[in-house]
């Protein structure tokens, strides 16, 4: 199942052993979607990996890569666009 437009706070529970949960992002600016992984219910809700043909940086106040936090920047193909 593909899923996307809402942030996801958690996974749902008691998903069925054979559904494949997905989870899509892109801002509706640069694209319908410009990242997609899968969910597990036993981690945090991913945004998942670059589509092909994007780039994604997670950049500081002052424009530095961080590892976690921070503002989305995306390039390629799409455009980009910074998001929060």
């Amino acid at each position: 199942m593909l899923v996307g437009g809402d942030r996801l706070q958690r996974v749902p529970g008691l998903l069925p052993a054979a559904l494949k949960l997905i989870n899509n992002y892109g801002p509706t600016e640069a694209t319908v979607v410009v990242t997609s992984g899968w969910l597990f219910s036993d981690n945090a809700v991913p945004h998942g990996r670059p589509i092909a043909n994007t780039r994604v940086y997670l950049l500081d106040a002052h424009g530095a890569p961080v590892p976690f936090g921070g503002d989305l920047l995306l390039g390629g193909g799409g455009g980009w666009r910074a998001a929060t």
